[in-house]
């Protein structure tokens, strides 16, 4: 869509409104980097460590407290993929907006080696995916991987205000429940942004939508929606 469709007053206000709003569940959420997770954020440096413990306990422990998890300021390489619950809500400190620009102004970045970014709980298949109720914001991502969501149906879900680049792939699976990925910027996105084995897009986007988001960068007869 076209992000120029609301008054520049308008999209003002709503970034103030949702940069307070995460603010407060910063406040309140599981910070990745603070005890008893600590995780280094160093992911571009020569010494890197890998993130990958800390980053998914916190992610278990989030569920159990039904609170955020907060990523401050970094860079934070995974050696494999993250495996995530039922319901989640994963929040960077990105305040970007989602028109031109480079990954490198980005100030949280999750770096993946694994094949696929995130997993679900119980394994997702082409038959059956894993449901999951995802609120996700103001991170960055960078694959240089084939998928960033294998098998999932996101239900309920929000993806907002991201950056995601280097992938093949961005969400194999569904979405329902109202579900949206909208004001991000997808960059070098090689095969899709939503891939199904339901035959159609439509049949994959049961009342969802993925709108007013900046692609750029993409291969030629890649499907951007």
């Amino acid at each position: 869509g076209d992000k120029q469709t609301l008054s520049a007053w308008l999209q003002d206000s709503l970034r103030e409104v949702s940069k307070k709003h995460d603010d407060y569940l910063r406040e309140f959420g599981v910070n990745v980097r603070q005890p008893p997770y600590n995780a280094k954020g160093n992911g571009r440096d020569a010494n890197k460590a890998d993130d990958l413990i800390a980053i998914q306990k916190a992610i278990d422990d989030a569920y159990i407290l039904k609170r955020p998890v907060v990523f401050p300021q970094g860079f934070y390489y995974v050696s494999d993929s993250l495996v995530l619950p039922p319901n989640i809500t994963l929040i960077g400190c990105n305040y970007y907006w989602t028109g031109p620009g480079t990954p490198d102004k980005w100030e949280c970045t999750i770096d993946s080696a694994a094949s696929k970014v995130f997993v679900g709980k119980t394994l997702g298949t082409a038959s059956s995916n894993f449901t999951c109720v995802l609120n996700m914001s103001n991170l960055c991502f960078n694959g240089k991987t084939n998928t960033l969501f294998d098998f999932f149906h996101l239900s309920a879900s929000n993806i907002r205000e991201c950056m995601i680049y280097n992938f093949d792939i961005v969400l194999k699976g569904t979405m329902g429940m109202v579900s949206e990925i909208h004001h991000n910027h997808f960059l070098n996105i090689k095969t899709s942004v939503l891939t199904t084995k339901l035959g159609t897009v439509k049949a994959a986007m049961t009342d969802s939508k993925i709108h007013h988001n900046y692609i750029s960068g993409v291969a030629q007869g890649t499907s951007v929606l």
